[in-house]
């Protein structure tokens, strides 16, 4: 797979504008958002709070911001667009002085640094269930292993910060892409959960940096691997779930047609690996690197199952510095969407998202998705052209 085509939409490169007023709107909606999700409960949905007895007419009152819940949803979305028009500018303003490069490089790592101390210090992770929503209070939470994934955290952040200065050295990159992961919400959701994937994601980004210089097959095997590992989670996705999909559109689609749970789950298999398989003749015509391939797989993926969990996109906002896609990029954002749950839910009702709330975020993701595969696989037709067109040379007699 060729290494010059890492630009996942040839479009940005003829976009305009500068890096740095998107990079300081991001570390400042960073600063936002680690200090929205401090609450001590994080499922508060006050926006307000007083500093001393609750009444407006008090002289030692008055309100101030509270850490909460509508804080965290508003800087999480508006972090997501802010990082989103970040990764725009950074691939049009390419070329830094080293200088820049040395400060730029500093100043991302010491900031994500600090943001996943301050979460892993302050932030209660919990889960999205009926049993945490109805909870009186939170359990408790292990927060001792929780900075030993902070280590790998940031390795993945040198890794990504080593690669854009490689993409940068020819021209192609700049180095604030890789705040797409460093500052991302999802990112740092997962240190404070503590997930597990996070001593992966060196590991995948490696794969994905070190690929192009990988032998042919071994690169087709690695998008093999990812593609019928997307085919295989479909294959066992429950059939509860399907019944009462919590964020995916498709399945919603199908169950409002009155499919049953089983012959929708066999429909989006069908057309996830219909899909999936689309992605990897492009990948091999089109050579796109294998990040670009993988981040497409995983979208893919995502679009045809019923419930999109938050953790499991980790691996594609750590290819998302490497493989930009608006659609990847407006998908993480849609999962975040996931949190609506707490204001629209009730007990006793399924637990499931509203469907106009589904179809707001979800849309956008799957327009995006095959916009950027058709425009692929129509570029595919002048050169094909082209070669039938050629005139056969003329052997002289």
């Amino acid at each position: 797979m060729s290494e010059s085509q890492t630009t996942a939409d040839p479009r940005i490169l003829t976009a305009s504008g500068r890096v740095w007023p998107w990079a300081l709107t991001v570390l400042g909606l960073t600063a936002y958002l680690v200090w929205a999700g401090s609450s001590w409960d994080p499922r508060s949905l006050a926006m307000w709070a007083f500093t001393g007895p609750q009444t407006v007419f008090s002289k030692n009152s008055w309100l101030e911001p509270a850490p909460g819940l509508p804080h965290f949803l508003f800087a999480a979305f508006f972090l997501c667009g802010a990082l989103g028009r970040l990764a725009f500018a950074g691939m049009a303003c390419t070329g830094m002085k080293k200088w820049w490069k040395i400060l730029s490089a500093a100043l991302i790592f010491l900031a994500a640094l600090t943001a996943r101390i301050l979460v892993v210090r302050y932030w209660h992770p919990w889960a999205l269930s009926p049993e945490n929503l109805t909870a009186a209070e939170l359990p408790a939470a292990d927060v001792a292993h929780r900075w030993l994934l902070i280590v790998a955290d940031m390795l993945t952040i040198l890794l990504l910060l080593a690669a854009q200065l490689r993409e940068d050295a020819s021209g192609r990159r700049n180095l604030w892409m890789a705040a797409v992961y460093a500052f991302h919400p999802i990112s740092l959701l997962a240190i404070a959960g503590g997930s597990p994937w996070l001593g992966a994601m060196p590991l995948i980004v490696l794969a994905a940096m070190f690929a192009p210089r990988l032998r042919r097959w071994v690169q087709l095997t690695l998008l093999a691997a990812v593609a019928v590992s997307c085919s295989v989670l479909l294959l066992r996705v429950p059939l509860a779930d399907i019944e009462h999909p919590f964020n995916g559109l498709l399945p919603l689609l199908l169950n409002e047609l009155g499919l049953d749970a089983p012959r929708i789950k066999t429909l989006l298999l069908a057309v996830g690996i219909a899909l999936e398989v689309i992605v990897l003749l492009l990948a091999i015509m089109r050579r796109w690197p294998v990040a670009r391939a993988w981040v497409h797989m995983v979208v893919i993926w995502a679009i045809c199952i019923p419930h999109i969990p938050l953790v499991a996109l980790l691996p594609l906002v750590a290819l998302l510095p490497l493989a930009w896609s608006l659609s990847a990029g407006l998908l993480t954002a849609a999962a975040l969407a996931s949190f609506g749950i707490v204001l629209s839910w009730t007990p006793g009702t399924p637990f499931a998202l509203p469907d106009w709330l589904i179809y707001i975020t979800m849309v956008p993701v799957i327009l995006f998705e095959l916009e950027a595969l058709l425009r692929e696989a129509a570029q595919l037709l002048p050169a094909r052209s082209q070669r039938a067109a050629k005139p056969s040379p003329v052997i002289a007699a």
